[in-house]
């Protein structure tokens, strides 16, 4: 079968797409690119979750890639950039853990304008990476992921919490997850609409 040829199969899947003039035909061809697309990004989430599954930012991108096959990491990454930069830039080592999430609340919520969609709150889209960067738009979920790459870009030690049908964030003290120190929490973050509150522990 075509589909089991994988991805190197689609460049001629899409040609002969192109050189032909049967709906029949290209409908078909559509189904062999949709179902190779598909069971490539599979394999990427087993591998994902297999090797630890802690690159939040990587796991957005595959669960982007199924309804955004050609989505490539390094342009999300790119598009980051600027708002990881300005945060950066903002930092210094005299800001208390209070003043430092006041700087990304500014940054992330203010100067860049991420804000909940709460009017299509339960829309796909929004759990998007893609979607929410351009739109600047998305869900407590896609809005947490995009606002702790930017806090631990800039060195802010915040992290994800997954609590019962939430997912919120803490800032903790002298945490180092890869060598296994959980660290203090210090207080939680919870991002909604246009603002991020701040929960004592």
């Amino acid at each position: 079968m075509l589909s089991d040829l994988g991805k190197t199969a689609i460049p001629f899947l899409e040609n002969a797409w192109g050189g032909s003039l049967d709906a029949l035909m290209q409908s078909r061809i559509e189904e062999i690119i949709h179902e190779i697309q598909f069971d490539d990004l599979k394999r990427e989430l087993r591998v994902w979750v297999e090797t630890g599954g802690m690159d939040l930012l990587r796991g957005a991108v595959l669960i982007a890639r199924y309804q955004y096959p050609d989505l490539q990491e390094e342009t999300v990454r790119k598009q980051l950039e600027a708002i990881r930069r300005d945060a950066w830039l903002e930092m210094n080592d005299n800001l208390t853990a209070l003043e430092q999430i006041q700087v990304l609340n500014r940054i992330f919520f203010d100067i860049h304008g991420f804000s909940g969609n709460t009017q299509h709150y339960h829309a796909p889209q929004n759990s998007y990476i893609n979607v929410a960067l351009e739109t600047k738009k998305g869900n407590p979920l896609m809005l947490s992921i995009l606002y702790m790459e930017v806090a631990n870009a800039a060195g802010v030690p915040v992290y994800g919490v997954n609590l019962p049908e939430h997912f919120v964030l803490c800032y903790k003290e002298n945490a180092d997850l890869s060598e296994g120190i959980k660290g203090n929490i210090l207080f939680y973050i919870r991002s909604e609409e246009h603002t991020s509150e701040l929960q004592s522990r």
